[in-house]
């Protein structure tokens, strides 16, 4: 969620939570878990484009399922659904990442997008020298 605002979520919101639930066998498979709602108001000098955030988010491991857009005047504007997470990682860095994420522009009626991921890596060693300058603006480098 930060490459997505360019900084921390919490460097221009404030979070309330605003409470939790029991989460539903389509939200999570253990048994007992919660889900949490956040909202996030812009801090008075953050310079953000939306009036609020509202997040439900999964207690064991803190997965974004649902991501609410509002604009200034509190208006429902746009909607982010996260889903068929898959677990990544070892020990203390295993990580839930959606494999398909719907983005509904709720202005348009029918204006979707779902994105799904169907191969991943994670933890590759990427040589240094892929981020020179000359593999950054041509194809110097290669794709692999």
């Amino acid at each position: 969620m930060e490459d997505l605002y360019r900084g921390t979520l919490s460097e221009d919101y404030d979070v309330t939570l605003l409470g939790s639930r029991p989460a539903t066998t389509d939200e999570s498979d253990i048994q007992g878990d919660q889900i949490h709602q956040l909202r996030l108001v812009p801090k008075p000098d953050a310079a953000v484009i939306y009036g609020q955030l509202e997040l439900q988010i999964r207690a064991s491991d803190c997965a974004v399922l649902v991501l609410d857009y509002y604009d200034q005047r509190q208006t429902l504007i746009r909607q982010a659904k996260f889903s068929q997470f898959v677990r990544v990682g070892q020990d203390a860095q295993v990580r839930s990442i959606p494999l398909q994420m719907t983005f509904d522009d709720l202005l348009k009626q029918g204006s979707r997008t779902i994105e799904t991921v169907e191969a991943y890596e994670f933890d590759m060693v990427i040589p240094d020298q892929r981020f020179t300058l000359g593999c950054l603006v041509s194809d110097l480098c290669g794709s692999s």
